[in-house]
Order: structure tokens, then C-alpha cells, then sequence
């Protein structure tokens, strides 16, 4: 678990194993209270599933990104048939996304 202060801005990053995108809130916001409670921002970034998704709640925007990594051996076998992209936001640091 990683985060990033930005002014009133926050950003979380994860891998996303062991922990569900729903549940992820509760766990960032725990492990950094402090900051947390000094933005008015906050984003969550993990790509574990490798699949687009964004839950937007009260209190945080969590998006599950796409592999960056391209299709291999073990992939194939498991019939894993995402697709790869890397996607570019820009955050402000006194009005967020």
C-alpha cells in the first residue's frame, strides 16, 4: 500500500491481490488517516485483475486498471484474454481529477 499527498489531492496505489476494489477504501483510508483527513481528494489505483472498472463512492475513487504486460506463455494456458493499455490522468492538486 502506497500513497501519494498532492496538495488537497491523495493518491493511493496497490496491486490489488488480497483485497477487493470494493474493500479497498476502508483499508487505505485506515493506514493513512492522517493523510486522508488532510485532502479533499482521493483517488486509489490497482491492476491486479487486469480488467477497466471505477467505483466512485462518498468518500474515494478506486480504478482498477488493464495489464501493461503483454500475453505469455502462462497466460495462455489459463485463458487470461485481457487487453493492454496504460492510461494517462492528470490530477490537480487543489481541485483533484
Amino acid at each position: 500500500y502506497y500513497c501519494y499527498e498532492f496538495g488537497e489531492t491523495v493518491l493511493f496505489f496497490h496491486h490489488g491481490h488480497k483485497r477487493k476494489a470494493e474493500q479497498l477504501e476502508t483499508v487505505l483510508i485506515a493506514k493513512f488517516r492522517e493523510v486522508y483527513g488532510r485532502t479533499r481528494h482521493a483517488y486509489a489505483h490497482v491492476g491486479h485483475l487486469h480488467h477497466k472498472k471505477v467505483l466512485e463512492s462518498q468518500v474515494m475513487i478506486v480504478e482498477q486498471h488493464q495489464t501493461l504486460a503483454a500475453k505469455d506463455a502462462y497466460a495462455a494456458r489459463g485463458g487470461w484474454l485481457s487487453e493492454r493499455s496504460a492510461s494517462v490522468i492528470t490530477y490537480h492538486a487543489k481541485y483533484g481529477e
